[in-house]
């Protein structure tokens, strides 16, 4: 994920006409308590790496952002190993339903909802 904006290169490269639809970028947001959503147009990187990327791949960050909260994990835990560690079992369940929700809110901004998808987003899963 920190360097995606490399793959996103290398697509538009050989599909340029790509760059003419939406892009719908889903990621991890520590600021967003586990199990919850946003969803949002543009923004900073907010020191994500991938989002850096990705906005120096494209020039811009005018990309939809679907925020998958990941929270910043118990007091004391390194912020990296908690994003980048395995979820325990006892969140599988709420995270199968947020990633399913997460395709629901797409699917909004898809259809060029926006808020529609944000109200979606927000709703308690």
């Amino acid at each position: 994920m920190n360097r995606s904006g490399l793959s996103l290169q290398a697509l538009y490269q050989e599909q340029s006409h790509l760059r003419d639809l939406p892009l719908i970028v889903f990621h991890d947001e520590v600021d967003v308590e586990f199990g919850k959503l946003r969803v949002k147009l543009g923004g900073s990187d907010a020191g994500h790496n991938g989002l850096r990327s990705l906005r120096e791949c494209l020039g811009h960050g005018d990309s939809f952002r679907i925020r998958i909260g990941v929270g910043r994990g118990p007091e004391g835990t390194d912020l990296a190993d908690h994003v980048l560690g395995r979820f325990p079992k006892s969140d599988q369940d709420l995270l199968s339903r947020v990633l399913n929700r997460s395709l629901d809110v797409a699917e909004l901004v898809l259809e060029d909802k926006l808020q529609e998808a944000q109200v979606t987003a927000s709703k308690e899963i």
